[in-house]
C-alpha cells in the first residue's frame, strides 16, 4: 500500500512539473509588443553582449568546422568593411549544438583565436554550459519568465524578446534558439516573420 501511492506521489509530481514546464506554451498568441512593458535587466545583460567569443574559444580549444557566414539582410553589418564568417561542429556535439556567426574586419580569415571580428548571431539546439549565460536551453519555461520577463511577442511555440536591435528568439517546441543582432528593431511578429530564415535554428 505504501508503496502505491509513493509512486502515486511520484507520478503527482512528475506530472505538475511537466504542466509547470508548459507556462510559456500554454500563453495566448501575442503578436505586437507592449509598449508598457519594460525589459529585466537580466535580458539586456544578456542581449547586449550575448557572448564572449574569445573565453568561449579558448574553451573550445578542439576547434570546430568553420566557413563563410551567411549574410541575410536582416543581419547587423559593421561600418567596416569585412565579412560573415561562422563557426560549428564543435567537439561532442556533431551536427547540433551552437552554430556562431561573427564578422571579420578585412578580407583574411586569420587564425582561430584571432580577434578582429565581433558578435552577430549565436544558434543553438543543444545545451552547453560553455555559453555561459547564453545557455537558454537549460532554462525552464518558468526560468525564463523569472530571468527576461513577460515583454515578449509569441505565435505558437516560438516567444521573441528583442532590446537594442538585438532579438533572442525561443522555439519552445523544437527546443532551439537564437539570439541576432539586426540593422533595425521590429515591432511585430509579423515583420520578424516576413524575413526569410529569421525564425529558424538553421539560417
Amino acid at each position: 500500500m505504501k508503496e502505491q501511492i509513493f509512486k502515486i506521489f511520484i507520478l503527482f509530481c512528475f506530472t505538475n512539473l511537466q504542466a509547470q514546464d508548459k507556462i510559456l506554451e500554454s500563453l495566448p498568441d501575442n503578436l505586437k509588443w507592449n509598449q508598457t512593458k519594460a525589459n529585466t535587466d537580466q535580458l539586456k545583460n544578456l542581449l547586449e553582449k550575448p557572448l564572449d567569443l574569445q573565453e568561449f574559444k579558448k574553451l573550445k580549444l578542439q576547434k570546430s568546422n568553420s566557413g563563410g557566414g551567411n549574410s541575410n539582410k536582416y543581419l547587423f553589418k559593421p561600418n567596416y568593411n569585412g565579412f560573415y564568417y561562422s563557426y560549428f561542429f564543435f567537439p561532442g556535439f556533431g551536427e547540433h549544438g551552437p552554430r556562431i556567426t561573427t564578422f571579420k574586419r578585412g578580407k583574411e580569415v586569420g587564425e582561430y583565436m584571432e580577434s578582429s571580428e565581433i558578435f552577430i548571431q549565436l544558434s543553438s539546439d543543444s545545451r552547453d554550459s560553455d555559453l555561459g549565460k547564453a545557455n537558454i536551453l537549460s532554462f525552464t519555461q518558468k526560468q525564463i519568465l523569472e530571468n527576461f520577463g513577460n515583454n515578449f511577442i509569441k505565435k505558437g511555440s516560438v516567444i521573441i524578446y528583442q532590446h537594442n536591435k538585438t532579438l533572442l528568439i525561443i522555439s519552445l517546441s523544437n527546443h532551439w534558439f537564437k539570439i541576432v543582432k539586426l540593422k533595425r528593431s521590429y515591432l511585430s511578429f509579423n515583420e520578424i516573420e516576413a524575413e526569410k530564415g529569421l525564425i529558424s535554428y538553421f539560417d
